[in-house]
């Protein structure tokens, strides 16, 4: 339609640029670390929404294999964005938002996650159970109508990213809840490469009242909805997902 072709914005700049450590360049905490920076514009014609993005995240990485058999990784980040937005969507007469703002956030959070998995090797194959729990601690931010949401607004729930500590798939909006999760993936994988795999598994939030997602995520409750995953691959020729 003429308004979906006049919302849509022109990009200028976006300049995105990371940078990854060797591992064990900490001496203290070991690991992986991460620096990463970014900066957005967008630009709409006539009255249209403006939208000026800088952020900055820096993160840590390790993972552990303890003499038990438990595979751990662990991740802390912190991330601060600023945004400075001009013609509002939000700001329309008698609503008493301002036209133009600006607001910055910093947002640190922490997620490890631990499996333990149980393998019984065959001739020409491997069976394995692999159970898997992940936690994810957030710092509970205030979040307002001075950040828009313009790459966030389609959130889909699904086995990729039900460990991510932010399920969201932009910048734009934060995960600032603190959850569990937890799911068993079980499979036969060939010693020639093919293999059959099942997973399914679940999130819970420790918030039963604050939730950042909308309707039709899969994330709306505090327990999310059940996500599963069967997938297998046969000689490099033919592969189910």
């Amino acid at each position: 339609s003429g308004d979906a072709e006049q919302d849509q914005p022109e990009i200028l700049p976006e300049i995105y640029t990371s940078f990854k450590g060797e591992p064990g360049a900490m001496p203290l905490l070991r690991g992986r670390w991460g620096l990463e920076a970014s900066t957005l514009g967008l630009r709409r014609d006539g009255d249209g929404q403006d939208v000026n993005r800088v952020g900055a995240k820096a993160d840590w990485y390790r993972r552990l294999v303890s003499d038990y058999g438990f595979l751990t990784t662990a991740n802390a980040a912190a991330r601060w964005d600023f945004y400075s937005v001009r013609n509002r969507n939000v700001s329309t007469p008698g609503s008493g938002i301002d036209n133009s703002s600006t607001d910055a956030r910093f947002f640190p959070n922490f997620n490890v996650q631990s499996s333990y998995p149980f393998a019984k090797e065959y001739e020409r194959m491997q069976a394995r159970l692999e159970p898997v729990v992940g936690l994810t601690f957030a710092q509970n931010i205030n979040v307002n109508d001075d950040i828009p949401n313009e790459d966030s607004q389609d959130v889909q729930l699904d086995a990729s990213n039900l460990f991510e500590a932010n399920r969201f798939p932009g910048y734009d909006l934060i995960e600032d809840t603190s959850n569990i999760t937890y799911g068993m993936r079980t499979g036969l994988y060939g010693h020639q490469g093919s293999f059959g795999e099942v997973f399914v598994g679940q999130s819970y939030r420790f918030d039963e009242e604050d939730t950042p997602f909308p309707e039709g995520s899969g994330l709306i409750n505090q327990e999310s909805d059940w996500v599963g995953q069967i997938s297998g691959q046969y000689d490099d020729l033919y592969r189910l997902d």
